[in-house]
């Protein structure tokens, strides 16, 4: 937890050691994700609160703030926006919209990540029963074609 001026938040600073940069991040969950992203690729380049994606709903100017933009070590660029599941609310729709309207000049994926991907260990079959930290859709989202 850090502290500002009195008044006590709730951002997580992370560090990327392969990059040696740090990131603030809004909540425990974005933190998790980006170990996540760093465990899945050993050069992966993190940027925190992308920034703003400007986009239209029923012909209304709207915009999302990105929460983490990954830049994998085989070029691709994936976008990721960080919530609780019970928040997700018309979040799915803007994403998608989003990725008709943007997408392409941002990057190749937008992925919409909850406690339920973040949180949800994997068992490798040749391995038994150690655990993976990482989703099983992980693996199709940094291979971009």
């Amino acid at each position: 937890m850090e502290e500002r001026n009195s008044i006590a938040t709730n951002h997580v600073t992370m560090v990327n050691e392969a990059t040696d940069t740090y990131h603030r991040l809004e909540s425990l969950l974005e933190a998790n994700a980006m170990e996540i992203l760093m465990a899945s690729d050993p050069g992966v380049r993190i940027q925190a609160q992308y920034g703003w994606i400007k986009f239209r709903r029923n012909r209304l100017p709207k915009r999302h703030m990105i929460d983490l933009l990954a830049c994998f070590s085989n070029g691709c660029r994936s976008l990721y926006a960080v919530r609780h599941s019970d928040g997700v609310g018309d979040l799915e729709t803007d994403l998608e919209l989003i990725r008709n309207q943007e997408l392409r000049k941002h990057g190749h994926r937008l992925i919409l990540l909850t406690e339920k991907e973040i949180s949800k260990p994997r068992r490798l079959p040749s391995q038994g029963n150690s655990p993976r930290t990482q989703p099983e859709e992980r693996e199709e989202q940094c291979a971009c074609d």
